[in-house]
Protein backbone atom coordinates (compact mmCIF):
# COMPACT_ATOMS: atom_id res chain seq x y z
CA UNK A 1 0.00 0.00 0.00
CA UNK A 2 1.41 3.40 -1.04
CA UNK A 3 0.04 6.81 -0.08
CA UNK A 4 1.71 9.65 -1.96
CA UNK A 5 0.53 13.11 -2.96
CA UNK A 6 -2.91 12.49 -1.50
CA UNK A 7 -3.36 9.39 -3.66
CA UNK A 8 -3.65 5.80 -2.51
CA UNK A 9 -2.37 2.79 -4.39
CA UNK A 10 -2.77 -0.64 -2.80
CA UNK A 11 -3.13 -4.24 -3.93
CA UNK A 12 -3.98 -7.53 -2.29
CA UNK A 13 -3.80 -10.72 -4.32
CA UNK A 14 -3.70 -14.35 -3.41
CA UNK A 15 -5.22 -17.78 -3.61
CA UNK A 16 -7.41 -19.87 -1.31
CA UNK A 17 -6.26 -23.46 -1.75
CA UNK A 18 -9.67 -24.93 -0.88
CA UNK A 19 -12.89 -22.95 -0.48
CA UNK A 20 -14.18 -25.71 1.81
CA UNK A 21 -12.69 -23.61 4.62
CA UNK A 22 -15.41 -21.03 3.92
CA UNK A 23 -18.24 -23.30 2.77
CA UNK A 24 -18.46 -26.95 3.77
CA UNK A 25 -20.40 -28.12 0.71
CA UNK A 26 -17.86 -26.60 -1.70
CA UNK A 27 -14.41 -27.75 -2.81
CA UNK A 28 -11.67 -26.29 -4.98
CA UNK A 29 -9.19 -23.39 -5.24
CA UNK A 30 -10.17 -19.72 -5.65
CA UNK A 31 -7.95 -16.79 -6.65
CA UNK A 32 -8.51 -13.12 -5.87
CA UNK A 33 -7.01 -9.74 -6.78
CA UNK A 34 -8.14 -6.53 -5.06
CA UNK A 35 -6.84 -3.05 -5.80
CA UNK A 36 -7.51 0.40 -4.29
CA UNK A 37 -6.38 3.48 -6.19
CA UNK A 38 -7.02 7.18 -6.58
CA UNK A 39 -7.33 10.33 -4.44
CA UNK A 40 -8.61 9.86 -0.91
CA UNK A 41 -11.90 11.64 -1.67
CA UNK A 42 -12.61 9.45 -4.71
CA UNK A 43 -11.03 6.05 -4.14
CA UNK A 44 -11.73 3.39 -6.74
CA UNK A 45 -11.97 -0.30 -5.84
CA UNK A 46 -11.43 -2.99 -8.44
CA UNK A 47 -11.70 -6.62 -7.49
CA UNK A 48 -11.59 -9.93 -9.30
CA UNK A 49 -12.38 -13.39 -7.96
CA UNK A 50 -11.74 -16.36 -10.24
CA UNK A 51 -12.08 -20.13 -10.04
CA UNK A 52 -11.53 -22.62 -12.83
CA UNK A 53 -13.25 -25.65 -11.35
CA UNK A 54 -15.27 -25.98 -8.10
CA UNK A 55 -17.53 -28.66 -6.65
CA UNK A 56 -20.69 -27.25 -5.07
CA UNK A 57 -23.13 -29.61 -3.33
CA UNK A 58 -22.21 -32.34 -5.78
CA UNK A 59 -22.46 -30.02 -8.79
CA UNK A 60 -19.66 -28.67 -11.00
CA UNK A 61 -19.10 -24.91 -11.04
CA UNK A 62 -16.60 -23.85 -13.72
CA UNK A 63 -15.09 -20.69 -15.21
CA UNK A 64 -16.19 -18.50 -12.30
CA UNK A 65 -15.31 -14.85 -12.84
CA UNK A 66 -16.51 -12.12 -10.48
CA UNK A 67 -15.62 -8.50 -11.13
CA UNK A 68 -16.37 -5.67 -8.71
CA UNK A 69 -15.78 -2.01 -9.46
CA UNK A 70 -16.77 0.90 -7.21
CA UNK A 71 -15.87 4.55 -6.66
CA UNK A 72 -16.47 6.28 -3.34
CA UNK A 73 -16.79 10.00 -4.17
CA UNK A 74 -18.08 12.89 -2.03
CA UNK A 75 -21.52 12.62 -3.64
CA UNK A 76 -21.78 8.92 -2.78
CA UNK A 77 -20.67 5.48 -3.82
CA UNK A 78 -21.39 3.96 -7.20
CA UNK A 79 -20.39 0.51 -8.32
CA UNK A 80 -21.17 -2.62 -10.27
CA UNK A 81 -20.87 -6.35 -9.70
CA UNK A 82 -20.75 -8.82 -12.59
CA UNK A 83 -20.32 -12.56 -12.04
CA UNK A 84 -20.34 -15.30 -14.68
CA UNK A 85 -19.84 -19.07 -14.50
CA UNK A 86 -21.29 -22.38 -15.62
CA UNK A 87 -23.02 -24.81 -13.26
CA UNK A 88 -23.23 -28.33 -14.69
CA UNK A 89 -22.47 -26.71 -18.09
CA UNK A 90 -25.42 -24.28 -17.72
CA UNK A 91 -24.48 -20.58 -17.91
CA UNK A 92 -24.92 -18.29 -14.90
CA UNK A 93 -24.74 -14.50 -14.91
CA UNK A 94 -25.33 -12.01 -12.10
CA UNK A 95 -25.34 -8.25 -12.65
CA UNK A 96 -26.01 -5.57 -10.06
CA UNK A 97 -25.59 -1.82 -9.86
CA UNK A 98 -24.90 -0.50 -6.35
CA UNK A 99 -25.31 3.08 -5.12
CA UNK A 100 -24.79 4.67 -1.72
CA UNK A 101 -26.24 8.13 -1.16
CA UNK A 102 -26.70 9.88 2.22
CA UNK A 103 -25.55 6.72 3.95
CA UNK A 104 -28.20 4.48 2.35
CA UNK A 105 -27.48 1.66 -0.09
CA UNK A 106 -29.60 0.86 -3.11
CA UNK A 107 -29.50 -1.69 -5.90
CA UNK A 108 -31.27 0.11 -8.75
CA UNK A 109 -30.61 -2.75 -11.14
CA UNK A 110 -30.46 -6.44 -10.28
CA UNK A 111 -30.46 -9.33 -12.70
CA UNK A 112 -29.76 -13.03 -12.34
CA UNK A 113 -29.66 -15.60 -15.13
CA UNK A 114 -29.02 -19.21 -14.20
CA UNK A 115 -29.62 -21.54 -17.09
CA UNK A 116 -33.24 -20.83 -18.09
CA UNK A 117 -34.00 -19.14 -14.74
CA UNK A 118 -34.46 -15.36 -14.60
CA UNK A 119 -34.77 -12.84 -11.76
CA UNK A 120 -34.96 -9.06 -12.15
CA UNK A 121 -35.73 -6.18 -9.83
CA UNK A 122 -34.53 -3.23 -7.79
CA UNK A 123 -34.05 -2.77 -4.04
CA UNK A 124 -33.46 0.04 -1.56
CA UNK A 125 -31.88 -0.80 1.80
CA UNK A 126 -32.66 0.98 5.07
CA UNK A 127 -30.04 1.96 7.64
CA UNK A 128 -30.62 -1.49 9.17
CA UNK A 129 -30.13 -3.06 5.71
CA UNK A 130 -33.80 -4.05 5.43
CA UNK A 131 -34.83 -4.28 1.75
CA UNK A 132 -37.71 -2.55 -0.01
CA UNK A 133 -38.57 -3.01 -3.66
CA UNK A 134 -39.88 -5.49 -6.17
CA UNK A 135 -38.52 -8.70 -7.68
CA UNK A 136 -39.94 -10.69 -10.58
CA UNK A 137 -38.85 -14.26 -11.20
CA UNK A 138 -39.34 -17.07 -13.66
CA UNK A 139 -37.66 -20.29 -12.47
CA UNK A 140 -38.35 -23.22 -14.84
CA UNK A 141 -35.40 -25.16 -13.32
CA UNK A 142 -35.42 -24.77 -9.52
CA UNK A 143 -32.92 -27.62 -9.16
CA UNK A 144 -30.16 -25.43 -10.58
CA UNK A 145 -30.88 -22.59 -8.13
CA UNK A 146 -31.15 -25.00 -5.21
CA UNK A 147 -27.69 -26.32 -6.04
CA UNK A 148 -26.27 -22.78 -5.83
CA UNK A 149 -27.75 -22.50 -2.33
CA UNK A 150 -26.45 -25.90 -1.27
CA UNK A 151 -29.94 -27.44 -1.23
CA UNK A 152 -31.82 -30.08 -3.19
CA UNK A 153 -35.12 -29.28 -4.88
CA UNK A 154 -36.82 -29.68 -8.24
CA UNK A 155 -39.65 -28.04 -10.10
CA UNK A 156 -40.63 -24.67 -11.51
CA UNK A 157 -42.15 -21.46 -10.19
CA UNK A 158 -43.00 -18.04 -11.63
CA UNK A 159 -44.18 -14.93 -9.84
CA UNK A 160 -43.22 -11.73 -8.05
CA UNK A 161 -42.24 -10.49 -4.60
CA UNK A 162 -42.83 -7.06 -3.08
CA UNK A 163 -40.70 -6.09 -0.06
CA UNK A 164 -41.26 -3.16 2.32
CA UNK A 165 -39.52 -1.91 5.48
CA UNK A 166 -41.83 0.81 6.86
CA UNK A 167 -41.13 1.56 10.51
CA UNK A 168 -38.14 -0.77 10.47
CA UNK A 169 -40.40 -3.83 10.08
CA UNK A 170 -39.59 -6.22 7.19
CA UNK A 171 -42.73 -7.19 5.28
CA UNK A 172 -43.42 -8.97 2.01
CA UNK A 173 -46.03 -10.27 -0.38
CA UNK A 174 -45.49 -13.15 -2.82
CA UNK A 175 -47.66 -14.34 -5.65
CA UNK A 176 -46.44 -17.32 -7.62
CA UNK A 177 -47.53 -20.46 -9.43
CA UNK A 178 -45.92 -23.46 -11.04
CA UNK A 179 -46.44 -26.95 -12.39
CA UNK A 180 -44.60 -28.87 -9.65
CA UNK A 181 -42.35 -28.39 -6.62
CA UNK A 182 -40.36 -31.20 -4.99
CA UNK A 183 -38.27 -30.89 -1.82
CA UNK A 184 -37.56 -32.98 1.27
CA UNK A 185 -39.49 -35.94 -0.18
CA UNK A 186 -42.69 -33.92 -0.77
CA UNK A 187 -44.17 -32.92 -4.14
CA UNK A 188 -46.75 -30.18 -4.81
CA UNK A 189 -48.54 -30.37 -8.14
CA UNK A 190 -49.77 -27.12 -9.74
CA UNK A 191 -49.13 -24.96 -6.68
CA UNK A 192 -50.63 -21.46 -6.42
CA UNK A 193 -49.17 -19.16 -3.76
CA UNK A 194 -50.70 -15.88 -2.57
CA UNK A 195 -49.10 -14.96 0.75
CA UNK A 196 -48.36 -11.76 2.66
CA UNK A 197 -46.37 -11.06 5.79
CA UNK A 198 -46.71 -7.88 7.82
CA UNK A 199 -43.63 -8.88 9.85
CA UNK A 200 -41.24 -11.46 8.44
CA UNK A 201 -39.11 -11.55 11.59
CA UNK A 202 -42.16 -12.46 13.69
CA UNK A 203 -43.40 -15.05 11.13
CA UNK A 204 -46.69 -13.20 10.66
CA UNK A 205 -48.35 -14.72 7.58
CA UNK A 206 -51.71 -14.54 5.86
CA UNK A 207 -53.05 -15.67 2.52
CA UNK A 208 -53.58 -18.92 0.66
CA UNK A 209 -51.68 -21.88 -0.74
CA UNK A 210 -53.46 -24.19 -3.18
CA UNK A 211 -52.33 -27.27 -5.09
CA UNK A 212 -53.93 -30.06 -7.09
CA UNK A 213 -51.93 -32.65 -5.13
CA UNK A 214 -49.49 -33.07 -2.26
CA UNK A 215 -47.56 -36.36 -2.25
CA UNK A 216 -45.46 -37.38 0.76
CA UNK A 217 -44.14 -40.84 1.63
CA UNK A 218 -46.49 -42.66 -0.73
CA UNK A 219 -49.54 -40.78 0.56
CA UNK A 220 -51.46 -38.24 -1.54
CA UNK A 221 -53.74 -35.34 -0.70
CA UNK A 222 -55.73 -33.86 -3.59
CA UNK A 223 -57.59 -30.57 -3.93
CA UNK A 224 -55.32 -29.02 -1.30
CA UNK A 225 -56.39 -25.59 0.01
CA UNK A 226 -54.58 -23.94 2.93
CA UNK A 227 -55.64 -20.53 4.25
CA UNK A 228 -53.73 -18.45 6.82
CA UNK A 229 -55.06 -15.53 8.87
CA UNK A 230 -53.02 -13.31 11.19
CA UNK A 231 -54.44 -12.48 14.62
CA UNK A 232 -51.79 -10.63 16.67
CA UNK A 233 -49.03 -13.13 17.44
CA UNK A 234 -51.32 -15.96 16.34
CA UNK A 235 -51.46 -17.35 12.80
CA UNK A 236 -54.66 -19.33 12.31
CA UNK A 237 -54.70 -22.00 9.60
CA UNK A 238 -57.42 -24.01 7.90
CA UNK A 239 -56.55 -26.91 5.60
CA UNK A 240 -59.00 -28.74 3.40
CA UNK A 241 -58.23 -31.61 1.01
CA UNK A 242 -59.29 -35.05 -0.14
CA UNK A 243 -57.50 -38.14 1.21
CA UNK A 244 -58.39 -41.77 0.51
CA UNK A 245 -61.41 -40.60 -1.51
CA UNK A 246 -62.85 -38.75 1.49
CA UNK A 247 -62.68 -35.20 2.87
CA UNK A 248 -59.79 -34.26 5.17
CA UNK A 249 -59.89 -31.18 7.39
CA UNK A 250 -57.29 -29.70 9.74
CA UNK A 251 -57.44 -26.37 11.55
CA UNK A 252 -55.62 -24.65 14.39
CA UNK A 253 -53.09 -21.90 14.97
CA UNK A 254 -49.39 -21.22 15.29
CA UNK A 255 -48.61 -19.05 18.31
CA UNK A 256 -45.28 -17.28 18.73
CA UNK A 257 -43.98 -15.93 22.04
CA UNK A 258 -42.26 -12.62 21.10
CA UNK A 259 -39.87 -12.60 24.07
CA UNK A 260 -38.43 -16.09 23.57
CA UNK A 261 -39.37 -16.88 19.97
CA UNK A 262 -40.89 -20.20 21.12
CA UNK A 263 -43.63 -21.62 18.91
CA UNK A 264 -46.76 -23.54 19.82
CA UNK A 265 -48.78 -25.33 17.17
CA UNK A 266 -52.37 -25.71 18.41
CA UNK A 267 -54.45 -28.38 16.66
CA UNK A 268 -58.13 -27.55 17.11
CA UNK A 269 -59.74 -29.87 14.60
CA UNK A 270 -58.77 -32.85 12.47
CA UNK A 271 -60.97 -35.27 10.59
CA UNK A 272 -60.43 -37.81 7.82
CA UNK A 273 -61.69 -41.22 6.71
CA UNK A 274 -58.77 -43.37 5.53
CA UNK A 275 -60.00 -46.70 4.25
CA UNK A 276 -63.55 -45.63 5.03
CA UNK A 277 -62.85 -45.46 8.80
CA UNK A 278 -63.72 -42.12 10.44
CA UNK A 279 -60.79 -40.55 12.34
CA UNK A 280 -61.02 -37.28 14.25
CA UNK A 281 -59.22 -35.31 16.92
CA UNK A 282 -60.97 -35.90 20.25
CA UNK A 283 -59.78 -32.66 21.86
CA UNK A 284 -57.44 -29.76 21.04
CA UNK A 285 -53.73 -30.61 21.28
CA UNK A 286 -50.46 -28.67 21.35
CA UNK A 287 -47.09 -29.25 19.72
CA UNK A 288 -44.42 -27.00 21.27
CA UNK A 289 -41.14 -25.92 19.67
CA UNK A 290 -38.60 -24.61 22.17
CA UNK A 291 -34.86 -24.12 21.66
CA UNK A 292 -34.72 -26.75 18.92
CA UNK A 293 -36.82 -29.26 20.88
CA UNK A 294 -40.25 -30.47 19.78
CA UNK A 295 -42.68 -31.60 22.49
CA UNK A 296 -45.95 -33.32 21.62
CA UNK A 297 -48.62 -32.96 24.25
CA UNK A 298 -51.06 -35.87 24.31
CA UNK A 299 -52.82 -36.11 20.96
CA UNK A 300 -56.05 -38.12 21.21
CA UNK A 301 -57.60 -39.50 18.05
CA UNK A 302 -60.95 -41.29 17.92
CA UNK A 303 -60.91 -43.87 15.14
CA UNK A 304 -63.79 -46.15 14.23
CA UNK A 305 -64.84 -46.76 17.83
CA UNK A 306 -61.22 -47.08 19.00
CA UNK A 307 -58.60 -44.61 20.16
CA UNK A 308 -55.00 -43.66 19.42
CA UNK A 309 -52.90 -41.61 21.87
CA UNK A 310 -49.58 -40.11 20.78
CA UNK A 311 -47.16 -38.13 22.97
CA UNK A 312 -43.43 -37.56 23.35
CA UNK A 313 -40.59 -35.34 22.17
CA UNK A 314 -37.98 -34.96 19.49
CA UNK A 315 -34.57 -33.28 19.61
CA UNK A 316 -31.28 -35.13 19.07
CA UNK A 317 -33.27 -38.28 19.78
CA UNK A 318 -36.83 -39.27 18.94
CA UNK A 319 -38.90 -40.27 21.97
CA UNK A 320 -42.49 -41.03 21.01
CA UNK A 321 -45.09 -43.23 22.70
CA UNK A 322 -48.25 -44.51 21.00
CA UNK A 323 -51.13 -46.24 22.75
CA UNK A 324 -53.78 -48.00 20.69
CA UNK A 325 -57.16 -49.20 21.97
CA UNK A 326 -59.75 -51.11 19.89
CA UNK A 327 -58.44 -49.74 16.64
CA UNK A 328 -60.05 -51.16 13.45
CA UNK A 329 -57.74 -53.59 11.67
CA UNK A 330 -57.79 -51.49 8.49
CA UNK A 331 -56.01 -48.71 10.41
CA UNK A 332 -53.97 -50.81 12.81
CA UNK A 333 -52.10 -52.52 9.97
CA UNK A 334 -50.84 -49.13 8.85
CA UNK A 335 -49.58 -48.17 12.32
CA UNK A 336 -47.78 -51.30 13.50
Amino acid sequence: VVLEGGKLDGQLAGRIADIAKLRKDAKGPVGYDLRLAGPLDAITLKGVVNAADLRLSGHTLQALSTQVQATNAPDGLKGTVVATATLDTKPIRLEAAINRVNGLLSIPQLGLEAGPNRLTGALDLSQDFLPAGQLAFDFPDLGLLAALAGQKAEGNLKGNVTLTNAGGVPAATIRASGQALTAQGATLTNPEIDLASTDLAALKLQGTLRADQLSVGGQTLSGLALSLAQEGNRTAFDLGATYSNAPLALSGALNRTPESGDLTLRLDRFSASPGGVAVQLSEPADIRLRSGNVVLETIRLAAGGGQVLVEGSASDQLNLAMRINRLPAALANGLV
